[in-house]
């Protein structure tokens, strides 16, 4: 279920409560800070956002161009 990116580590979880049902997406980063993406509404939705918006969200988090 993770996915590796040049800067980060990025972790799909499993919503534990049935409602509300959100996805969330881990980020590890490299200087050792934890960010947690939420609101996603399926494992497809956050799959999606680590594909194609992740690297925008690294730049925008300071890591640089990934």
């Amino acid at each position: 279920m993770a996915e590796k990116c040049h800067y980060q580590t990025f972790v799909r979880l499993q919503p534990k409560t049935i409602t509300p049902r959100y996805w969330q997406v881990v980020a590890h980063c490299p200087d050792g800070e934890i960010h947690y993406i939420t609101g996603f509404k399926s494992d497809s939705e956050a799959l999606d956002w680590i594909t194609n918006k992740s690297s925008a969200w690294l730049t925008q988090q300071g890591y640089g161009d990934a």
